[in-house]
């Protein structure tokens, strides 16, 4: 058996086969339209993103020894980045205060700063 290269054309059709396995993976059918639905969105966010940096780099690495073009697997990284559209949907904005906000409430009135220290007793961990 040849070994291939860590920095092949290969290597990158193997991250693209995976690419366009998830996307059937994840490809509501009529019968099953939940089939779509991804259990932990954030992991797989984690895990689109991971594989459509590794093509970039990858093709990218390839282009500079002379055995591509760095456009070349641009297709790829679209789909990957579309997939993480259509399965990751991103966190509903957080209604109420921001970070900033409670902490300025915080720091300017003892009281709240005595509630926020009660409740924090409160915190299993």
């Amino acid at each position: 058996m040849r070994l291939v290269s860590p920095i092949s054309p290969v290597t990158l059709s193997l991250v693209q086969a995976a690419a366009r396995h998830l996307g059937s993976a994840y490809t509501p059918t009529r019968k099953h339209p939940k089939l779509a639905d991804v259990r932990q969105p954030a992991q797989m966010r984690t895990v689109l993103t991971r594989m459509r940096d590794a093509v970039t780099v990858l093709s990218a690495e390839l282009a500079a020894r002379g055995r591509g073009e760095p456009t070349e697997f641009a297709e790829c990284v679209d789909f990957l980045d579309d997939l993480a559209k259509r399965t990751c949907p991103g966190l509903p904005a957080q209604a109420g205060p921001s970070a900033q906000e409670v902490t300025a409430a915080i720091l300017a009135d003892p009281g709240i700063a005595r509630a926020a220290a009660a409740a924090l007793q409160h915190v299993p961990g």
